[in-house]
């Protein structure tokens, strides 16, 4: 029976939903049930690897703009007759020094970086979704939930927080890369092109190369009544 004064839940663990667009859950075991069970689909984990990889080359990037900031790169001398650039031994080896606090900046970033193996990439997906979406529920479910374990394809064995922490859940997102998707896409059209002409040529040239033959030889002698 309609009851215009009651609200109708159209969202909800039986509403239906997946992974780019699950429901509201509020629940803590319905949540949890959905997203351990939701499909994730083999361009979601790679979706998921790409985005996660463009993040962390982001934050490389960072740590050598913020070494940048805290450490002016030499800057060249006055020009002089004997170093008309103003690049003195003094200057290359004070830019040596330099790019060398540099990359240890950077690397001591990449330190952070984590590996994801093709037998845990669908469970950090699952992870990640579970870490968005807690939202709804009470804050007491939501703290309960973070410090629950679990482990991944790859034997690592960590709670919730400690997997969003791990791997910046919370610094990038399940979406494709629109551009890069189409990118890609145009860049094996062309390949498949490419290699379609290429093969074509080939038969070409090798199917003409016979013809003439044919006609140098066969033909051209029985034209040829001496």
């Amino acid at each position: 029976m309609i009851r215009p004064e009651s609200p109708i839940e159209l969202s909800g663990p039986h509403a239906g939903g997946t992974y780019r667009f699950p429901p509201r859950i509020v629940d803590v075991d319905e949540l949890l049930a959905f997203w351990t069970s939701v499909p994730i689909s083999d361009e979601d984990c790679e979706t998921f690897c790409a985005n996660y990889k463009e993040y962390r080359d982001r934050q490389a990037g960072a740590a050598s703009a913020r070494y940048g900031e805290a450490n002016p790169y030499p800057p060249a001398e006055k020009p002089s007759k004997k170093y008309a650039d103003g690049v003195s031994p003094q200057v290359v080896e004070a830019r040596r020094i330099w790019k060398e606090g540099r990359d240890l900046a950077v690397a001591e970033e990449r330190k952070k970086d984590r590996t994801i193996y093709d037998v845990a990439a669908r469970d950090l997906c699952r992870l990640r979704g579970l870490w968005e979406n807690t939202w709804a529920l009470s804050p007491d479910d939501r703290e309960l939930l973070s410090r629950q374990m679990f482990v991944i394809g790859d034997g690592t064995q960590a709670t919730l927080a400690d997997f969003a922490s791990r791997y910046g859940f919370e610094n990038f997102g399940i979406a494709y890369n629109v551009k890069k998707r189409r990118a890609e896409e145009e860049a094996q059209r062309l390949a498949r092109e490419t290699a379609a002409a290429t093969k074509d040529a080939a038969f070409w040239t090798k199917d003409s190369a016979s013809y003439l033959g044919a006609i140098n030889t066969n033909q051209v002698s029985q034209m040829n009544p001496y």
